[in-house]
C-alpha cells in the first residue's frame, strides 16, 4: 500500500513538471498581452486611453470575453504612439472610428487605412503631423468627419482628399498652412463644415474654395488675411456663416455677399475702415441665431472711420433695421474717427451731424463712388470746405490714418470699373468668335458650290463623249449593211 501511494506522488509530480515546461515553453512564444487595453464586447469598443502604447495592439494580444479584432471603435489618447502600424490597424476591419489624439505621431503614410473600409470617423488632433501622404485616405469612401487639428502640416497634398466623397466636418485648425492649392477640396461634394482658423492664410480666392456646393460654416479666425477677393465665395452658393474674427482685412468689396446665402459674417478684431450694408442684406429678422448669441459685437475693435462715406450703413441701422434691435446692437461700429467722433457709436450719431461736420458736402463725395479697396491711398476722412460763391475746395487734414488724399487726388487715382471691362472684353471675344464661326461657314459653302459645279461639268462631258461613239457605231453598223 506505501509502494502504491509513492508511485501515486512521483508520478503526479512528474506529471506537473512536464506541464509547467510546456507552459514556459508557450509563454515564450506567445505575444505580449496589453494589460492597459480594454476590449468592452457589450459597446465593441476598445480603450487603449493612458496606457503608454508605443503602437497599435494587435488583436489576439487582448485578454476579453469576445475577440477584439471585431472592434467598431478604437480609442488610444494620451498615450506615445509615434507611426501607425498599418499591419495591425488593418487586422480590425470593422472599425467606424478611430481616435490616436495625444499621442506623438509626426508622419502620415499612404494607404495608412486603406482595408479599414467601414470607417467614418478619424481623430488625429494634438500630434506632430508634419508629412502627410498623398494617398493617407485613400479607399475611405465613408468617411464623414476628419480632425486634423492642433498639428504641425505647412503643407498638404493636392490630391490628399480626392476619395472623400462623403466627407462632412474638416478640421484643419490650428496648424502652419500659409497656401491652400487650388483643387484640394475640389471632390468635397458634401462638406458642410470646414475649419481652417489659426493658420498663416494670407489671401482668400475663389480657387481656395473651388468644389464646396454644400458648404454651410467656413471658420478663417486668427490668420493673417489682408485681402478677400470678390468672387471669393462664388464656388459656395449654400455657405451661411462666415467667420473672419482676428484677421488683418482693411477692406473688402461690398457686393462679395451679394449672389450667396451668407447669414452670418463675423468681422471682429481687423482694420476695417468704411463698412458696407450689403454685408449684412441677407441677416435673418430675427434674434434665432444662435451661433452669435454669445457674441457682444460682431464688428468689434476695427479701426471705423464715421465720415461721409458711413452714411449709407447708418442709414441700414437707423431705418432698414429699426425694428430688430438686436442686430443694431450687433452691428453697431465704435468710431475710430474723426476726432469729433471718436469712441462713440454710430447708431447715435445722426446723418445731419456727420453731413453737417463736413459743411454739407457729403453729397458730393458719395456722389463718386470712391471706395479705398482699389484706389492708390486707402485713408478716409478727408474734411471739405464749401462755400456758396465758389468752387468747392478741398483741404487735406492729417489722421491717425495719414494723409489724407484731395478730390482731384481721388478722382486722378480712382480706378475703373472692373466689371465693365471684363463684360467688355467678354462681349468682345464673343463677337470675334461668331465672326470666326460665320467665315468658317461661307468658305464652306464656297467650297461646296465649286464642287458642285465642277461635278456638274465633269458629267456634261462624260455625256457628249458617250454620244459621240453611239453615233460613229451607228454609222459604221449601217454602212456594213448597205455594203
Amino acid at each position: 500500500m506505501f509502494v502504491h501511494y509513492v508511485c501515486l506522488v512521483f508520478f503526479t509530480f512528474s506529471c506537473g513538471q512536464a506541464l509547467a515546461n510546456a507552459t514556459d515553453i508557450q509563454g515564450d512564444c506567445a505575444p505580449a498581452v496589453h494589460s492597459g487595453c480594454k476590449f468592452f464586447s457589450q459597446y465593441m469598443q476598445l480603450w487603449c486611453d493612458a496606457s503608454n502604447v508605443s503602437e497599435i495592439p494587435d488583436p489576439a494580444t487582448i485578454r476579453s470575453f469576445g475577440p477584439a479584432k471585431f472592434a467598431t471603435t478604437l480609442y488610444i489618447n494620451r498615450s506615445c504612439i509615434t507611426v501607425i502600424n498599418t499591419e495591425n490597424l488593418n487586422k480590425y476591419g470593422d472599425l467606424k472610428l478611430v481616435d490616436f489624439n495625444n499621442n506623438l505621431i509626426e508622419t502620415l503614410s499612404d494607404f495608412t487605412f486603406f482595408l479599414c473600409k467601414k470607417l467614418k470617423t478619424i481623430k488625429l488632433s494634438y500630434n506632430r503631423i508634419e508629412v502627410v501622404g498623398p494617398k493617407v485616405f485613400a479607399g475611405l469612401k465613408r468617411l464623414k468627419v476628419l480632425n486634423l487639428n492642433q498639428n504641425e502640416l505647412s503643407v498638404l497634398p493636392e490630391k490628399l482628399f480626392n476619395e472623400l466623397t462623403r466627407l462632412r466636418v474638416l478640421d484643419l485648425s490650428s496648424n502652419k498652412l500659409s497656401h491652400i492649392t487650388t483643387r484640394i477640396f475640389q471632390n468635397l461634394l458634401f462638406l458642410k463644415s470646414l475649419d481652417l482658423s489659426k493658420n498663416c492664410l494670407k489671401t482668400l480666392t475663389m480657387w481656395n474654395l473651388r468644389g464646396l456646393p454644400q458648404l454651410r460654416s467656413l471658420n478663417l479666425r486668427g490668420n493673417a488675411i489682408n485681402r478677400v477677393e470678390r468672387y471669393a465665395f462664388f464656388s459656395c452658393p449654400g455657405l451661411q456663416t462666415v467667420d473672419l474674427r482676428e484677421n488683418a482685412i482693411t477692406c473688402f468689396d461690398e457686393r462679395l455677399f451679394e449672389k450667396s446665402e451668407i447669414s452670418t459674417i463675423l468681422l471682429n478684431d481687423n482694420q476695417i475702415q468704411i463698412p458696407k450694408p450689403n454685408w449684412y442684406r441677407n441677416l435673418p429678422r430675427s434674434n434665432q441665431r444662435k451661433f452669435i448669441q454669445d457674441v457682444e459685437s460682431i464688428t468689434a475693435n476695427n479701426k471705423w472711420m464715421c465720415d461721409c462715406n458711413v452714411l449709407p450703413y447708418q442709414h441700414f441701422l437707423s431705418v432698414e433695421l429699426k425694428d430688430v434691435d438686436f442686430w443694431v446692437r450687433k452691428l453697431d461700429i465704435e468710431c475710430s474717427g474723426p476726432a469729433a467722433f471718436k469712441g462713440q457709436m454710430l447708431s447715435n450719431i445722426s446723418a445731419p451731424t456727420i453731413n453737417q461736420y463736413y459743411n454739407n458736402t457729403c453729397h458730393s463725395l458719395l456722389h463718386f463712388k470712391w471706395d479705398p479697396c482699389f484706389a492708390k491711398h486707402p485713408s478716409v476722412g478727408t474734411k471739405i470746405h464749401a462755400t456758396p460763391a465758389r468752387t468747392t475746395k478741398m483741404q487735406t487734414t492729417n489722421s491717425i490714418f495719414g494723409v489724407e488724399p484731395t478730390l482731384q487726388t481721388v478722382l486722378k487715382n480712382k480706378s475703373p470699373n472692373l466689371e465693365h471691362l471684363q463684360y467688355a472684353s467678354f462681349v468682345i471675344m464673343c463677337l470675334l468668335v461668331g465672326a470666326f464661326f460665320v467665315a468658317l461657314v461661307l468658305l464652306l459653302g464656297m467650297f461646296h458650290q465649286n464642287r458642285k459645279e465642277t461635278r456638274q461639268q465633269y458629267a456634261k462631258e462624260t455625256c457628249f463623249q458617250t454620244d459621240e461613239s453611239v453615233v460613229f457605231v451607228g454609222s459604221r453598223s449601217s454602212f456594213q449593211d448597205s455594203v
